[in-house]
């Protein structure tokens, strides 16, 4: 079977899977940002609740900050790689 533009229709639907990967990939680098964030603030809870652990972050800003600062890039993305390999 052939598409209008001659591509068969099963090249046409690998090329838009292959899209629908890589729209994945890009919404869960970008969405992972906030979890690592809210991650690291609970862990700091946990922390203070059952130890005399300092108080390191004083709001979502200021992980973003210390974070980018101190780890960088890789820093914000901890945990991206499971979370995209899920849907490739």
């Amino acid at each position: 079977m052939r598409c209008s533009d001659g591509l068969s229709v099963s090249r046409e639907l690998r090329k838009e899977s292959e899209r629908i990967q890589i729209s994945h990939a890009l919404f869960y680098s970008l969405a992972n940002i906030p979890e690592v964030m809210k991650t690291r603030l609970q862990l700091q809870g946990e922390l203070m609740k059952t130890s005399d652990a300092p108080k390191v972050y004083a709001n979502v800003f200021d992980v973003f900050k210390k974070t980018w600062r101190n780890e960088g890039i890789k820093g914000l993305q901890r945990g991206l790689t499971p979370a995209v390999s899920r849907y490739l």
